[in-house]
């Protein structure tokens, strides 16, 4: 089969890439490998998170924002297409520190994000003692919290499974259980599995994880990640 993109991984990544593609009426293949790789996205903790992220960097604080922005209507319209909940909940969240100091520290660092146009920067500093009462089982060495009243979680099984369905009702093709083992450029690219299947694409995005450990060579980068017992 010959496709417009072909998409090497189908967590979150590749699956999200696959469905603004395929709203651009674009085709899509994804070639997603089997149970026994290594799948961040159905082991992490879903986060939709701005604090913290963009400390010395204002653009990236303001694009967290937009994004976190964007994920009730995100949800939403997966929902209105798949009948899934996503399991969205942007109810804030707690950034739990050890010592005063570090909590002054981060304290700073805010205000600078929003001395630097960053904008709206909805966070309160919470006690251990004001911790308590929402939270009556911290450990007494929290010594206090910021809540940033923009993030959230969402429920990475049911995205993942809300995704699959939207992008097949686009017409993307998802094929499971692929283990590429080869991808060759000539006026196309040419993606080889395990099992045989050939798949052939206008472009490549590589969105495997772990696995761009051994195709990222063959795409003519390198990719230096490991997991965190390797390091």
């Amino acid at each position: 089969m010959t496709s417009d993109y072909a998409i090497i991984g189908g967590g979150i990544v590749g699956l999200s890439t696959a469905w603004g593609l395929l709203k651009c009426c674009l085709r899509v293949t994804i070639l997603d490998g089997g149970d026994g790789a290594f799948r961040a996205s159905r082991g992490n903790f879903g986060l939709v998170w701005v604090q913290s992220k963009g400390m010395s960097e204002p653009r990236y604080a303001q694009w967290s924002q937009v994004s976190a922005a964007a994920w009730s209507g995100f949800a939403a319209e997966l929902a209105n297409a798949t009948g899934r909940d996503v399991g969205l909940e942007q109810r804030g969240g707690y950034d739990l520190h050890f010592s005063e100091e570090t909590l002054a520290a981060t304290v700073v660092k805010y205000e600078v994000l929003k001395d630097q146009s960053v904008g709206n920067y909805p966070y309160e500093v919470l006690g251990h003692n004001a911790l308590r009462r929402e939270e009556p089982e911290i450990d007494p060495k929290v010594v206090g919290a910021i809540l940033h009243h923009q993030d959230g979680h969402a429920n990475p099984l049911k995205l993942l499974r809300a995704l699959a369905d939207d992008v097949r009702r686009l017409g993307g093709v998802i094929l499971n259980g692929k283990d590429v083992t080869d991808v060759t450029k000539s006026d196309l690219f040419h993606i080889t599995c395990a099992d045989g299947t050939e798949v052939r694409a206008r472009k490549t995005i590589l969105s495997a994880g772990l696995g761009a450990m051994t195709l990222g060579p063959k795409l003519g980068f390198q990719a230096p990640i490991g997991r965190s017992a390797d390091r």
